[in-house]
């Protein structure tokens, strides 16, 4: 998730609960506004009430997964999509971020606010699917392994257990994200270099024409060699920090009432926040490669990879990782 990240995973479910603030345009908007009621109403009653007229609705947890994930990539990308757009031609021109930006203005503010916005809207159709596979999928996979481990009720109950089950679930959950996610990748990232039409989705249906199914994971490979390191982090860390907070909250220990008095918007916008500082920090150099890959091909990407390699202590490569790092950390943090 691109990835989708991320105000954080926990920063974009935080944002399903003020979702109500987020607006966009056409479609977008229709998708968010329903995921939302139906979250909000999906809330249990703390005294249920016998009155048909009064109940609220109440969704199959794997399905309300579904639509938090969705909803969630949804409001990202509708508010970090200029940032993301900037991070790519960072990473696909070798310039810094205030380079990109120099040049997209230097043709006028509306040529600059089409090429911030390319692909705009196809991605945030796709990023309904996309959010809601990379949710949904690891918090069912990581139930069934607490209930594998023992724990009927799929909670997690002990600091060693959970760890374990938290990046079993976040591998899985990696994996189901990268067969939907790279095709989308792959043609929103080119619309967003520039290299590609607006309408990536137009486009990926012309390429499944013409050249078959198998054309949409060209460079699925260094999508998963930036993925599996991102989500592992990303989502290892989120679970982790927030199975530490309900066990705090729980054991009334002597830090339990301060934990239980912060709003849940809050800590899982602040468990987001770590879990997208450490993903970024430890994918940056991966999605750099994979980045220039989806954006020039793959005899230039080899031989830009053969060149990084035998110069790869020189000060300029440093440098250049670090440039383009700088919009993704503020993009995903």
């Amino acid at each position: 998730m691109h990835r989708l990240g991320m105000i954080g995973l926990g920063g974009g479910l935080g944002g399903l609960r003020v979702a109500g603030t987020v607006r966009n345009v056409g479609a977008v908007a229709a998708v968010a506004a329903v995921g939302s009621v139906a979250y909000v109403k999906s809330w249990p009653q703390a005294i249920p009430s016998k009155d048909p007229a009064q109940q609220k609705l109440i969704l199959e947890r794997p399905l309300m997964e579904a639509i938090c994930g969705g909803v969630g990539e949804v409001a990202q990308i509708c508010v970090l999509y200029p940032l993301e757009t900037i991070k790519v031609k960072c990473q696909s021109d070798g310039l810094s971020a205030a380079a990109v930006i120099q040049q997209l203005l230097a043709k006028g503010l509306p040529s600059a606010a089409r090429a911030l916005y390319a692909g705009f809207l196809s991605a945030a159709l796709c990023s309904v699917l996309v959010g809601s596979v990379h949710y949904a999928s690891f918090c069912i996979s990581k139930r069934m392994a607490l209930q594998a481990a023992g724990n009927g009720n799929g909670s997690s109950n002990s600091d060693s257990s959970s760890h374990n089950e938290n990046l079993m679930a976040a591998a899985v959950g990696a994996l189901a994200t990268a067969l939907v996610e790279s095709p989308v990748e792959l043609f929103r990232h080119q619309a967003q270099a520039g290299v590609g039409g607006g309408n990536f989705l137009q486009e990926m249906v012309t390429t499944v024409q013409k050249k078959g199914p198998g054309a949409l994971y060209w460079g699925f490979v260094p999508f998963l060699i930036e993925s599996f390191p991102y989500d592992l982090t990303e989502l290892g860390t989120y679970s982790q920090l927030s199975d530490m907070k309900e066990r705090a909250v729980a054991r009334s220990s002597q830090h339990s009432k301060w934990v239980a008095q912060v709003p849940d918007q809050a800590w899982d916008v602040a468990i987001g926040a770590a879990a997208g500082v450490a993903s970024v920090l430890i994918s940056m150099p991966f999605d750099v490669i994979k980045t220039y890959m989806q954006t020039h091909g793959a005899e230039a990407a080899i031989a830009a990879g053969m060149g990084t390699a035998a110069s790869a202590g020189a000060a300029g490569q440093v440098a250049a990782f670090v440039a383009t790092g700088k919009p993704r950390f503020k993009r995903l943090v």
